[in-house]
């Protein structure tokens, strides 16, 4: 498929100081999202390398898809997958069970973006 092309027009007058900034963080997310929808799962190096070059002149990193996809191993080799938070259920109880049937385990910082949706602060999380 064609890659995603941001396209920005300015119809300001030329002599004009209006200017049209575009969020590396959502241009550098809309583009991951954009190669998970090809491929769900990547090797990591892969899925780097491409979205490194679909993200020009921007620069994408790990931080920006917290809550968007997670590092795997599949068959010793690193991957990373897509998982949106958006995907999972609401209820504390089908969102654990949805989070650890996919993963065993998960590192803090990996999960807090997944949890947090229903331990927002002030809500405490009932069995």
């Amino acid at each position: 498929a064609e890659p995603m092309r941001c396209i920005v027009t300015n119809k300001s007058p030329p002599n004009s100081t209006n200017k049209i900034k575009l969020d590396p963080k959502k241009v550098c997310v809309t583009k991951a999202i954009t190669l998970f929808h090809a491929t769900e799962s990547w090797p990591l190096d892969t899925f780097f390398q491409a979205w490194r070059d679909n993200c020009d002149p921007f620069t994408p990193n790990w931080d920006m898809l917290k809550g968007i996809a997670i590092k795997e191993v599949i068959q010793g080799q690193d991957y990373v997958s897509y998982f949106p938070v958006s995907d999972l259920p609401d209820t504390p109880a089908l969102l654990f069970a949805a989070l650890f049937t996919r993963s065993e385990k998960w590192v803090h910082n990996e999960i807090i973006p997944y949890v947090s949706k229903v331990a927002g602060p002030g809500n405490i999380l009932n069995p």
